[in-house]
């Protein structure tokens, strides 16, 4: 009996090992691209994670919300899926930015201020003010520096910041 146990025992210690030298776990590259309230889907804690920058690019982002207080934003790599409730997202300029929306009641903008309403759209968006379809945009080159905005137009603690880099 004491032998099994040692046998389980090493089993689910040799299984449960991670290498030293393997740095792809919660991570997609070095830099933040997500943060605020950020967590992993593969995480074994409930602690946030912070989530990370994919390479240049073309992002897709999923956006529901579950309530009138956040969005919950969320991008999928190779490896796990990671989300965050009305994250900073950070893109570089020249970037691709898809966001699936699904947010009914809850039209989403990207916008040069924060607010309720409509006004302050960002030119050459496709898709502005959807609550439920795809959202495109193409990073402006140029704008490194410039802080946009995701934003639900009509409740106004529905929002978060899109810092180019």
């Amino acid at each position: 009996m004491n032998r099994s146990i040692s046998l389980i025992f090493l089993i689910i210690s040799i299984s449960c090992s991670k290498s030293d030298n393997d740095n792809s776990a919660y991570s997609v590259s070095n830099n933040p691209l997500l943060d605020n309230n950020s967590t992993s889907s593969n995480s074994s804690s409930s602690d946030p994670v912070a989530l990370t920058e994919l390479p240049s690019g073309t992002f897709v982002f999923s956006v529901s919300a579950q309530n009138s207080t956040n969005f919950r934003v969320s991008v999928t790599d190779s490896n796990e899926t990671q989300f965050g409730f009305d994250p900073t997202l950070k893109v570089n300029a020249g970037d691709d930015i898809v966001f699936n929306v699904n947010s009914p009641g809850h039209p989403f903008f990207l916008k040069t201020t924060t607010g309720v309403g409509s006004d302050n759209q960002i030119t050459e968006v496709t898709n502005n003010g959807s609550d439920n379809g795809t959202i495109s945009w193409t990073v402006p080159s140029g704008s490194s520096g410039t802080t946009y905005y995701y934003v639900c137009s009509i409740h106004n603690s529905m929002f978060g910041s899109i810092i180019v880099l």
